[in-house]
Formats: C-alpha cells, sequence, structure tokens
C-alpha cells in the first residue's frame, strides 16, 4: 500500500495515476479496507474518465461492483458488472471480458449468504461459461476451471447438486 501510495505522489497525471489509483483501491479491497478502497477506485476512474481511458475505467467499475457485492447491494453489482464487460468486449479485450465475466460468480460470494440466494443464477451462470470458454481461447485453462468451481459452489449452495457436479467434472476435464 505505501509503495502504491509513493508512486502515485510521484506519477504524472495522466493514466499511470489512473491505473495506480485503481490499483491501490483493489489492494485496498483485498485487505477489507472498504472505504479507502471507494475512494481511490473513485479516483482512478474519474482521472481515466477524464483521459479517455475506457479499459481503466471499466477496471475501477469493476472494482467498484466488488465493493458492492461486499456491501450486499447485488443490483448494483450486477449493473457495474454488465458495464464493464460491455466497454471490454466493445474494445476487443478478451481477458479483461473473461476476468470480470467471472468476478460476477466470485463476488457473489462476497453477499451474505441470505441476499445471494435470493440472486437468480442464469445470468451468472451464463456469464460464468462464457468467462470459462474465453478462458479457454487464450489458454488460460486454470481460470477458466476456477470460473466453473466458483458457479459449481453457487449451485451447489442451492442444492442443485447435479449441476454442480456437473460443473466440476467439466473443470477437472480441462
Amino acid at each position: 500500500v505505501a509503495t502504491l501510495e509513493e508512486a502515485i505522489a510521484l506519477a504524472p497525471q495522466g493514466d499511470l495515476v489512473a491505473e495506480l489509483e485503481t490499483r491501490l483501491g483493489l489492494t485496498y479491497t483485498a485487505l477489507g479496507r472498504v472505504d479507502e478502497a471507494q475512494t481511490h477506485l473513485l479516483r482512478g476512474m474519474v482521472v481515466a474518465e477524464h483521459i479517455g481511458d475506457r479499459v481503466e475505467h471499466a477496471i475501477a467499475e469493476r472494482g467498484l461492483a466488488r465493493l458492492d457485492a461486499i456491501r450486499g447491494n447485488p443490483a448494483a453489482l450486477e449493473a457495474k458488472i454488465r458495464s464493464a464487460a460491455q466497454v471490454f468486449e466493445g474494445l476487443g479485450e478478451t481477458y479483461e471480458l473473461a476476468v470480470t465475466l467471472s468476478m460476477w460468480g466470485e463476488a457473489l460470494l462476497d453477499l451474505p449468504k441470505s441476499t445471494r440466494l435470493r440472486v437468480p443464477l442464469e445470468a451468472v451462470g451464463d456469464a460464468a461459461k462464457r468467462s470459462a470458454a474465453l478462458f479457454r481461447e487464450l489458454g488460460v485453462i486454470a481460470l477458466a476451471a476456477e470460473a466453473l468451481i466458483t458457479l459449481a459452489r453457487l449451485e451447489s449452495e442451492r442444492d442443485h447438486y447435479d449441476q454442480a457436479l456437473a460443473l466440476l467434472e467439466k473443470a477437472e476435464q480441462w
């Protein structure tokens, strides 16, 4: 964290600042420091928007989606994931699109269980399967399998054991 903060202070304004602010926000998210994470993700998003860096803007938006999940807001999570995915798809950023689609399922696991169980899995499942296919196309088999394993976990929570088992078996084949 300190290294990223020092880099932000030394960096010239522009794309480097947007990226550093976003990465600092993602780091704070991983540390569970949600308020600080939001501050830096929003700063990164504003700088990226100002300079027209749509990729960095969408990465920051994806990070904010994770915060929405942590705060128990599945509707905001979905809106931000869909928005970020649309940007990556439009720009042809296949890896970032796959990460975003996969992160939707992962972020659901950050929701309180009572909220998570009320979220329909159809769109999340489609996103996870598409993410897995994209990762496979890119040759990143471990992340493809991870997307299916996350979906299997979500399915098993709902007592959909046949679907979960089929997903696990498919991931294991890879």
